[in-house]
This record gives structure tokens, sequence and C-alpha cells, in this order.
């Protein structure tokens, strides 16, 4: 059976899930514009993810598949 784990991101995943938000925003980019690649700022060269990593009000974990990571969730905490 397959297992999903939820860990803290660190540094050393921001190659891999760079490489997999690059081919996640393009495919989407492709289906429904006119161009074959884009995203927001930094989505493909993993600054993106790094200024994610940086923001205190927020979170941010690597999603693996049977001990392969397959994507990140980040979420902010708001206080009300």
């Amino acid at each position: 059976m397959s297992k999903l784990i939820y860990q803290k991101t660190k540094e050393t995943d921001i190659k891999e899930l760079t490489m997999i938000m690059k081919r996640a925003f393009d495919d989407d980019t492709k289906r429904h514009t006119d161009l074959l690649e884009d995203g927001p700022q930094g989505y493909n060269d993993g600054s993106l993810l790094k200024r994610l990593l940086a923001l205190k009000d927020g979170a941010t974990f690597t999603i693996y598949l049977d001990k392969k990571a397959t994507n990140y969730i980040h979420y902010y905490i708001i206080e009300r």
C-alpha cells in the first residue's frame, strides 16, 4: 500500500521540488495559454521556494509518496 508522508521542507528539498513545480506550472501554462513555459517569479530557479521557506507566518511541508518527493504544500497562519 502506498504511504503519504508530510515533512517540514528543508533547504535540501528545494532542487527536487523546483523541478516538480516547473513541470506543473509549465503544463498548466501550455494547457491554458499560447505559451510553453510560465509561472510566478522564481518558480523555475528555486527562489520562490526559498522565499516561502523564509516566511515567518507560514509553514511549508514536502509531500512524499513511498519515500519520493511528489509535491509540497505551503500555508499561512493568520490570527484573527
